[in-house]
């Protein structure tokens, strides 16, 4: 029997997930066809029903599933907020006296843009990890 393009995607998604393109399968209520040659030994009119195929599909994924966990460990989050936000206003601080004690013609730009990202670096990340520590996962 030639493959082509749509009979090839019905028999990876029936041998992996239990469900073809013609939408039979998880979701369905009435009996699941296979859309291809059936499983060898098998009689071609095979039906298997929905809710085992559900079952092994479930498992199967969730087998193959891996956990995410964050790059920093739970416990430094309180210590980290204290941190990135203490020094965040520190440095918004020195913004601040920077500006009110230069003169108009002494200021630079870049200089001022270069402390006002190192302060808002500093806040956005001290900000999140203090989301994270109370509980609110952003």
């Amino acid at each position: 029997m030639e493959w082509n393009g749509r009979e090839r995607e019905n028999q990876i998604l029936t041998s992996k997930f239990g469900v073809n393109s013609l939408g039979n399968g998880m979701g369905s209520a009435t009996p699941f066809h296979y859309p291809l040659s059936p499983p060898s030994g098998a009689h071609p009119k095979t039906t298997v029903r929905t809710s085992e195929i559900r079952r092994a599909s479930l498992d199967q994924i969730l087998m193959a599933l891996k956990s995410v966990s964050s790059p920093v460990p739970v416990a430094l989050y309180p210590s980290l907020a204290v941190v990135m936000l203490s020094v965040g206003f520190m440095i918004t601080a020195f913004f601040f006296i920077y500006e009110a004690t230069s003169t108009r013609k002494s200021r630079s730009l870049t200089k001022e843009l270069v402390i006002s990202l190192f302060a808002s670096v500093f806040l956005g990340f001290g900000s999140l990890f203090l989301l994270l520590a109370s509980g609110v996962y952003v």
